[in-house]
């Protein structure tokens, strides 16, 4: 998988429009994307929501493909945001149902609050917050396989 650092407006849109079909966009974003030679982009990470003062940013991603996430490309993703723009918190949002974010989250040292009926009638929203501690002694950080 390679790392797609340098178009990041692409990556905002491939994750607009994989999220919600080019209804709705983020706003001001930055992202990173991850690509094959065979079929370009097949991820994307957005950053958006960003707030200097308080130290935080928000983070979005969208997949077509299950196979892109390994421990480096999370180091990439969050050093973005911890080491290059120094927020002190990430914070990313997600379906009570998509059982794979929520163990991720949970694998990466991250608070998750469950909050009933926000997404949508019967469906609850799971607010992760993860701080730059808990990035650090989760296991991805500094692996340097993977």
């Amino acid at each position: 998988m390679i790392p797609v650092l340098d178009s990041p407006r692409p990556v905002v849109r491939f994750v607009e429009f994989g999220l919600w079909q080019g209804a709705k966009t983020f706003g001001p974003a930055t992202g990173i994307g991850f690509a094959t030679p065979e079929a370009g982009l097949v991820a994307g990470v957005v950053y958006h929501n960003f707030d200097p003062d308080e130290g935080r940013i928000e983070l979005s991603g969208y997949a077509e493909r299950a196979d892109w996430l390994s421990r480096s490309n999370l180091r990439e993703i969050f050093h973005y945001p911890f080491e290059q723009v120094g927020v002190r918190i990430v914070i990313a949002r997600h379906s009570e149902r998509n059982v794979r974010a929520v163990r991720l989250w949970d694998r990466l040292g991250a608070v998750q609050h469950h909050v009933p009926e926000i997404r949508a009638r019967g469906e609850a929203e799971i607010i992760a917050v993860l701080d730059r501690e808990a990035w650090q002694n989760s296991k991805f950080f500094g692996e340097k396989n993977g």
